[in-house]
């Protein structure tokens, strides 16, 4: 999900077939062909660590709230310098006109 809001598109997204099962037979080979790096390039670096940070996590392991706010304190105060204002409690980047 967070590749299809950062980047606007996932390669598999558009795959056609004609029957249900031949459409997600493609796209199974698709996802296995998929290289990370064909489309994370656009992510932030705080939200590759952040990523990562989750995906380490045990079922029950509590995420570490703090650091995690800060990898997205830090996107946002980058974002903010270059002149975007981000409504966090609305979920919108207002861009300048």
């Amino acid at each position: 999900m967070l590749i299809y809001l950062i980047n606007g598109d996932l390669p598999w997204r558009c795959i056609e077939a004609t029957t249900k099962e031949d459409r997600y037979e493609k796209i199974m080979v698709a996802k296995e062909a998929f290289h990370k790096s064909d489309v994370l390039y656009k992510i932030p670096r705080e939200l590759t660590i952040f990523l990562k940070n989750a995906r380490k996590l045990e079922f029950t392991e509590k995420p570490n709230y703090k650091e995690l706010k800060g990898l997205l304190e830090q996107i946002m105060l980058r974002e903010a310098a270059n002149n975007l204002k981000i409504d966090i409690y609305n979920n919108k980047v207002i861009r300048p006109r």
